[in-house]
């Protein structure tokens, strides 16, 4: 079921409430059953509260339902954007780049000297061309080869 436009001015960015963490919970394992990820770990439900209680998840949402999220870390002045995922029937309308831009923003993230991200998906390409609009160069390439069923 594809969803209708929504205006950009109708979406709110803002931090994860605890009583988000469910459905963030929900949203990983959309992610992980989409097969994006070569070998993600969807992240257990004490880090999701732990990171929503940090200030490191962001969501964008609207009337009530969130479209999407961004995980990020913070440590000695290290930033990393850890995950960003759009629910399919929001892609493309520009929910990423408005979680992108948030991010980019605050305070802690500005603070930083770099930060990092690892563009590991199956849409890798489309990943990295998104990622530099926003300033970011590729600067390493990760390899996997796939031993299942040996």
């Amino acid at each position: 079921m594809k969803m209708k436009k929504i205006k950009e001015e109708d979406i709110i960015i803002n931090y994860a409430k605890i009583e988000d963490a469910k459905i963030i919970e929900e949203l990983e394992r959309n992610w992980i059953e989409e097969g994006n990820d070569h070998d993600m770990n969807p992240y257990t439900p004490k880090e999701i509260e732990e990171a929503i209680l940090d200030k490191r998840i962001i969501l964008a949402e609207h009337e009530s339902i969130i479209m999407g999220y961004l995980f990020f870390e913070i440590e000695d002045n290290k930033c990393e954007l850890d995950a960003i995922y759009i629910r399919k029937d929001y892609r493309n309308q520009k929910v990423g780049q408005m979680l992108m831009e948030y991010f980019l923003e605050i305070e802690r993230v500005k603070a930083c000297k770099k930060v990092y991200l690892l563009a590991d998906s199956v849409y890798e390409e489309k990943l990295v061309k998104f990622y530099e609009k926003f300033g970011f160069n590729k600067v390493a390439i990760r390899m996997l080869l796939n031993l299942k069923g040996k």
